[in-house]
């Protein structure tokens, strides 16, 4: 089992590693190539669409994921959610071609909007129906197959806009390839369902009931995080400029790689603990410890290196045009500190049927998002979008704190150990701001891994585990176990 769990970390590591890449590469050809103000008017588009499309979602993909983790043979399940997520679909788009028309939304956008709708179907970035037909390799701990597949479509969509830049194609030739590109993995997907699990779609409303029960405290959740994650850009191009849309869309397009982490281990451990919960309390709890130490621990490390760098990444990957987009890239690194510890915690809450508490902390860090966005925007402009976000992710961790209604979650991240770290960690980082960027994330990555040694940020549980799960050679063990 622990060889499957590597196994299955070093898959989606390497594979999203590798797709985030490759996209990354993708949206900053976009970026350039269509300057700030365009870029802003792409990015805004694609935000809308993305928020639209949440409201199909229902939150069904968390509640069929913790079934199929349960017992595998749930089939007619998956059916089940993506029927429905078919019919909300095209419903969705036949009301908004209606109701388009009654608005001052220009003939150009429409179009870019409803070829965007494609994605909802056939990308795995939009995650709808595509995150579904991922949920048998996910639960039985086998996304290798989904890894290549979305590498390949990472793969297409460089090429073809690298060919659409070389060759100067319009906007609108930009939209459909970042839309059609992920035809090909659509099918492959569908395939190795075949291959593997014996599956195959049929239109199925048997469990309909039972499903939109169970999953409709998550809806709200899904939604409200999709307006959180998006609905920025669209305010700020709406209310002040798309020049301040496309520099905020440029720091949030290099921060949400970094999500690559959590998301892994998130997946990993997500069946595991939900297997076990009623079985092995020491484990779980083993587990989760050793996750949200994990998720600090990264999430620090990545802060400490944009905090004296960012300027130099941003103009290094965007271009001179994109300076300004530094400040909020930094304030966005460090609102995922308690980013990703809150998504591990939402996480936990589906495991143990409190999901409820998942649509409350949504709904607080909307409203205190939105109720900061519109005051602070008219003052700092995209800065001020991005203090908005930090503000409101830190409310958010103190609620889901309050609700966990355990204090050794505190005592997880709260010790003299990692206090230590972290001080030493960030002297370290100041003394070597000066030096070659890439020198100094090598140097300063090798700084870290030593201070974690020495100061006992893992105790010997956690060192015990990892030495399991990262299958680490017998010279590094001893180095470990010190």
């Amino acid at each position: 089992m622990l060889k499957k769990i590597s196994q299955n970390l070093f898959s989606i590591l390497f594979g999203k590693s590798f797709e985030l890449l490759l996209n990354f590469f993708a949206i900053t050809l976009i970026a350039r190539y269509l300057g700030v103000e365009k870029y802003g008017i792409f990015t805004a588009t694609v935000s809308f669409v993305y928020i639209l499309s949440k409201s199909i979602d229902f939150g069904f993909f968390q509640i069929v994921f913790r079934e199929f983790s349960l017992k595998s043979s749930q089939l007619n399940l998956l059916n089940n959610a993506i029927s429905l997520r078919l019919i909300f679909g095209f419903t969705l788009i036949i009301l908004f071609n209606i109701l388009v028309k009654y608005t001052s939304i220009d003939s150009d956008e429409i179009l870019y909007t409803n070829i965007l709708f494609v994605n909802v179907i056939v990308s795995a970035r939009f995650r709808n129906i595509r995150e579904l037909l991922e949920i048998p390799f996910k639960s039985n701990l086998n996304m290798k197959y989904v890894m290549v597949i979305n590498g390949l479509d990472n793969i297409l969509l460089f090429i073809f806009i690298g060919i659409a830049i070389l060759i100067k194609l319009s906007f609108l030739w930009i939209v459909i390839i970042y839309v059609f590109v992920n035809v090909p993995g659509f099918i492959m997907i569908l395939y190795f369902l075949y291959n593997k699990y014996n599956f195959r779609f049929k239109f199925n409303l048997e469990y309909s009931s039972w499903l939109l029960k169970e999953s409709f405290p998550l809806y709200g959740a899904v939604l409200l995080t999709a307006l959180f994650q998006q609905i920025d850009v669209i305010i700020l191009r709406s209310f002040i400029s798309d020049y301040s849309a496309g520099i905020f869309a440029a720091a949030l397009r290099l921060a949400t790689p970094l999500q690559i982490l959590p998301l892994a281990l998130i997946t990993t451990v997500f069946p595991l603990i939900t297997r076990e919960k009623n079985k092995n309390q020491e484990k779980t709890f083993l587990m989760k410890k050793l996750v949200y130490k994990i998720l600090f621990c990264f999430s620090v490390f990545i802060l400490i290196v944009v905090i004296f760098r960012a300027k130099e990444i941003i103009i290094m990957v965007f271009g001179n045009d994109y300076h300004e987009a530094s400040i909020p890239f930094i304030l966005l690194i460090a609102s995922y500190v308690f980013f990703y510890i809150n998504n591990m915690t939402q996480n936990l809450f589906v495991i143990y049927e409190k999901q409820r508490y998942n649509f409350f902390y949504n709904l607080l860090i909307v409203l205190v998002n939105l109720l900061l966005l519109f005051f602070l925007i008219s003052h700092y402009t995209f800065n001020g979008a991005a203090i908005s976000k930090l503000l409101a992710t830190l409310v958010g961790f103190v609620y889901l704190v309050n609700m966990m209604k355990d204090s050794s979650f505190l005592k997880i991240l709260i010790n003299a150990n990692i206090i230590i770290w972290v001080f030493i960690s960030f002297g370290s980082a100041y003394f070597l701001s000066s030096i070659n960027l890439f020198v100094f994330l090598l140097v300063q990555t090798l700084l870290i891994s030593i201070f974690i040694i020495f100061t006992n940020f893992f105790d010997g549980e956690e060192k015990k585990a990892i030495v399991k799960i990262f299958n680490l050679p017998i010279w590094l063990q001893k180095i470990v176990k010190i």
